[in-house]
């Protein structure tokens, strides 16, 4: 992988979560990532899967690296999936506060410059009492069923359209760089 040649610019594999990962996966992968509440747990190299199949998912809606994704999710596992895999193909993880609704809600999403929301089902609903400004496609997360309520203007989909794919994203157009956008908070 080539690098710049300026010492002031981190290398690749210490700041791009991508090159991160596979960087931490090729030098421990059964190391545990996380843990959560429910008692389960991730190893780095379960990361990365997860991270490569919702890469590959939103690969296949479209997204492209450098596209900004909005994610209207509590903290969750799925809010960490989402990120890490747009992370993991170049795309721009736009997270909106889950407090949001109304004139607040609407404001986020228009600043977002999202065409792709991918949202929890009790929360997807406050969108349908706003102006959707970019956004045209819907992905519903988070819940048992993996659907969601149909939002006027929307694409809804269920949460299957990201795990579908398998884990083989395509390729980077180009390599991640340090300075390139990752996400918006």
């Amino acid at each position: 992988m080539a690098e710049t040649s300026d010492p002031r610019i981190p290398p690749r594999d210490r700041v791009v979560l991508r090159y991160v990962l596979d960087r931490l996966v090729d030098e421990d992968p059964r190391r545990v990532f996380a843990k959560f509440t429910d008692g389960s747990q991730w190893t780095r190299h379960d990361l990365r899967e997860i991270a490569r199949t919702y890469a590959a998912g939103f690969q296949a809606l479209g997204v492209e690296q450098g596209d900004h994704v909005a994610s209207f999710l509590p903290s969750s596992i799925e809010a960490l999936s989402v990120w890490h895999g747009l992370n993991y193909m170049g795309a721009v993880y736009v997270p909106l506060n889950p407090a949001y609704k109304g004139a607040l809600l609407e404001h986020t999403v228009a600043t977002s410059d999202a065409t792709l929301i991918v949202a929890h089902p009790d929360l997807s609903q406050r969108l349908g009492n706003i102006d959707l400004a970019r956004l045209t496609d819907l992905v519903h997360l988070g819940s048992a069923e993996g659907g969601g309520p149909v939002i006027d203007g929307l694409n809804c989909m269920p949460s299957s359209v990201l795990t579908s794919q398998g884990s083989d994203p395509a390729p980077l157009d180009r390599p991640i760089e340090p300075w390139d956008v990752q996400g918006i908070w």
